[in-house]
């Protein structure tokens, strides 16, 4: 069976599972979702309630981090993107970390960046999915909004407190790559790049993401501005490399 990947396309989680998928050569099928119709296509394939889920001929895989772990062990012990060595260990350490600690805050200062254009935050929701749950989702957007801003924390000090933990983390990879080094983990290709950099996506906004993002030009002035600052900054430069 070809692996599914249940997504919402924007999701940086989704691009973590997608572009992983993608480095191992694994052909799948993404069924893309808005927000709240994910639920209903996870239930076709025995997930729960988050994404990405992957059903595979092994089972369903409920996150990103099982759904690495899965590609991983069909790997060859030279491109592994954790494995049983050192670099994997610390490829392992990073994956978790940015996951506890990026991704989180990531989602909130982005939506809390755009909150003021709640049209472009509806353009992404809406991006990649069907007429129909395109069409639903312009009639549930504005619930759906306030309810993303209870739930993500998108108030001032809500978004404040993001940015500061981003900095913290943008900071450590900036000290990870001053001694030289090719890749977060050390000399290879990771589960830590494909983490930190899909996570860290939506401050930078690359070319390649596998979902929707806006072209910075095309964003108010002020917007465009608080993303440059993490664009310009050492890890932003990271991801944004060819």
């Amino acid at each position: 069976m070809k692996p599914v990947l249940v997504t919402i396309p924007v999701s940086h989680y989704c691009e973590k599972a997608r572009w992983a998928l993608s480095w191992a050569n694994i052909d799948f099928e993404e069924r893309p979702n808005a927000p709240v119709f994910h639920v209903m296509a996870n239930r076709k394939i025995g997930a729960g309630r988050t994404v990405p889920a992957l059903a595979t001929d092994d089972g369903v895989l409920p996150d990103s981090t099982d759904i690495l772990r899965w590609i991983d062990a069909r790997m060859p012990d030279d491109t592994r993107i954790f494995g049983d060595d050192p670099t994997g260990r610390e490829a392992a350490r990073l994956e978790d970390m940015f996951d506890e600690k990026l991704g989180k805050m990531v989602r909130r200062a982005a939506y809390g960046t755009l909150l003021p254009y709640p049209h472009v935050i509806r353009t992404l929701l809406t991006s990649g999915i069907s007429g129909f749950q395109a069409r639903a989702m312009g009639i549930l957007f504005p619930v759906m909004l306030k309810q993303m801003v209870r739930s993500f924390k998108l108030t001032p000090s809500g978004i404040a407190e993001a940015e500061e933990r981003i900095q913290l983390q943008f900071d450590q990879v900036a000290a990870l790559l001053a001694d030289g080094r090719p890749f977060l983990a050390g000399d290879r290709f990771t589960a830590a790049d494909i983490t930190f950099c899909s996570l860290g996506a939506p401050m930078v906004m690359p070319e390649g993401y596998g979902g929707p993002l806006p072209k910075l030009e095309s964003l108010p002035v002020d917007a465009q501005n608080r993303l440059r600052r993490w664009m310009d900054h050492p890890a932003g430069r990271y991801i944004l490399a060819p």
